[in-house]
């Protein structure tokens, strides 16, 4: 059976929400059974695993930190892996907020994991989107559209302090997504500049097109 499993990346402020939401709305519209995945976490409590993760008061170095990242995030992906992968046997299209690129960016590229990474990611028996959309924006609209939510958490400063790297990481690890996933997931950037009609019109074409819907 044909796999339906999408998922959306991009950085703080790139628009990944709002479009998550116009996505959800438009398949409710299409009568298309599908089941959201939030990263981290899905039946579990995603708050707890980024409160660990993000923890202000550690004493670890950076390095530390991201190895630490990286494994709970690969393992919260094997957790969910029996879940997604019944959904998507049973004819359900799953879309997620964020995925394994995000490990590939944040852990990966930027935290400087990326052998860890791709080894991890190549051996764990998870199921690999078909698509994932990448909301492009630059550096300077991620500061502008996050800087204001309230506090922010250590990987959300983060991105502030180096928003231009993570904007140019995104391109960077696209190689490696094509890589850990044997050829299966195809990365489509839509451009996060654009007004939401646009990027959401834009997802939307590549959706059907995938599902049969055209």
């Amino acid at each position: 059976m044909k796999s339906n499993y999408f998922a959306l990346e991009g950085m703080d402020g790139a628009g990944k929400t709002e479009l998550q939401l116009a996505i959800q709305a438009a398949l409710t519209e299409m009568n298309v059974r599908f089941a959201i995945v939030e990263e981290p976490g899905w039946h579990g409590n995603r708050g707890d695993l980024r409160r660990i993760m993000t923890e202000p008061s550690t004493t670890m170095a950076n390095e530390d930190k991201n190895m630490v990242r990286t494994l709970l995030m690969a393992a919260d992906r094997v957790i969910n892996a029996e879940l997604i992968r019944n959904s998507l046997k049973e004819g359900t299209v799953i879309l997620s907020s964020r995925s394994f690129m995000s490990s590939v960016v944040y852990q990966g590229v930027i935290g400087g994991q990326l052998d860890l990474v791709t080894e991890i990611h190549q051996k764990a028996n998870i199921p690999f989107p078909d698509i994932i959309f990448v909301v492009k924006v630059s550096g300077s609209t991620s500061i502008k559209r996050t800087t204001g939510r309230g506090e922010l958490d250590d990987i959300e400063k983060q991105v502030l302090l180096r928003a231009d790297e993570f904007a140019s990481a995104y391109d960077y690890a696209e190689a490696f997504v094509r890589h850990i996933s044997g050829g299966k997931t195809r990365v489509i950037y839509l451009d996060g500049e654009a007004p939401r009609e646009h990027v959401f019109a834009n997802a939307m074409a590549h959706i059907k097109e995938h599902l049969g819907c055209n």
